[in-house]
């Protein structure tokens, strides 16, 4: 998969990428208590803060995947064509993502075990969506039987690109906050640093979701990339 990573980039920072440089100008300039004197807001941050990325980061997500998609066949995609896709597909990923995270959640605070299988479950539900043009109900369907028998392997390569993407974040860390520690404050991993973080999250996540979509049809039913042709018919 060659992805050209300037659209990427540029589409990430018009999206969540802005959202989070905002809120942290307004905590470096004080309009908003910094996470180190407010310790709650680091874990929910300021209001509506983290609201705000979410549903950035789902419309984010839907031109990511549809990039990567897009890739698979040798196609290259724009910051416009990646924000039409985002706007086109955000309804249906919002009501994908509220029935997956409700599941989950669910499962997570019972027994843990049935949240991690729901979520190994519908994995390439946005990418079937995508690439099939199905509705909320169908995606999740549609992902059920792709991922069946191949969930242990989906998690294995979850938890690798989970721990690849938590080095990332704390090498992102260590750096802006070794350039803050020399400036003598927070404002280059807030205003740089966290913003670079909320594009890295859903640009990792939303390739390796697209890549498994992509390879359990080419296991399970012969199908590759030319198959997902009509998507950008």
């Amino acid at each position: 998969m060659r992805v050209n990573i300037a659209p990427v980039l540029i589409t990430g920072a018009v999206l969540p990428g802005a959202v989070t440089a905002i809120y942290g100008m307004l905590r470096v300039t004080g309009v908003l208590a910094p996470v180190d004197e407010n310790f709650a807001s680091a874990f929910t941050g300021a209001p509506g803060e983290n609201i705000a990325i979410g549903l950035t980061s789902l419309f984010y997500s839907g031109g990511l995947i549809q990039a990567a998609l897009a890739s698979f066949e040798g196609r290259g995609t724009s910051v416009a064509d990646m924000l039409e896709a985002g706007r086109r597909h955000f309804p249906k990923f919002f009501g994908i993502g509220f029935i997956t995270n409700f599941v989950v959640i669910v499962g997570l605070l019972l027994l843990i075990v049935p949240g991690v299988i729901f979520w190994l479950k519908w994995m390439v539900a946005r990418p079937a969506h995508v690439a099939e043009q199905l509705s909320i109900a169908e995606s999740l369907e549609r992902s059920s039987k792709l991922t069946q028998g191949q969930r242990l392997r989906l998690l294995g390569v979850a938890v690798a690109t989970g721990l690849m993407v938590a080095v990332a974040i704390v090498a992102i860390g260590l750096a802006f906050g070794g350039i803050g520690f020399l400036v003598g404050g927070e404002a280059p991993f807030e205003v740089i640093g966290a913003p670079l973080i909320q594009i890295l999250i859903p640009a990792v996540f939303s390739f390796m979701a697209a890549s498994a979509y992509a390879d359990l049809r080419l296991v399970k039913e012969g199908r590759g990339a030319g198959s997902i042709a009509e998507v950008f018919a």
